[in-house]
């Protein structure tokens, strides 16, 4: 099966939605703008395609290592 086909409509929803979200975030105040950012993250993490979110633990990783 074509892991695109399930992966496409969370992707499609993410770039839709992520221009209201910044939208809403930057009329928040600074310190809860902070927090909007983290839950953001946490949200596209949960959201994003389970390869991406490997590639990403890897790269920090290397990153960490140098």
């Amino acid at each position: 099966m074509n892991d695109l086909t399930f992966e496409t409509p969370a992707l499609v929803g993410i770039a839709l939605a992520m221009p209201f979200v910044i939208a809403l975030i930057a009329l928040a105040d600074r310190e809860r703008r902070e927090r909007h950012e983290q839950l953001l993250v946490l949200l596209a993490l949960l959201l994003a395609p389970p390869r991406l979110v490997e590639g990403l633990a890897h790269l920090g990783e290397a990153v960490a290592q140098l």
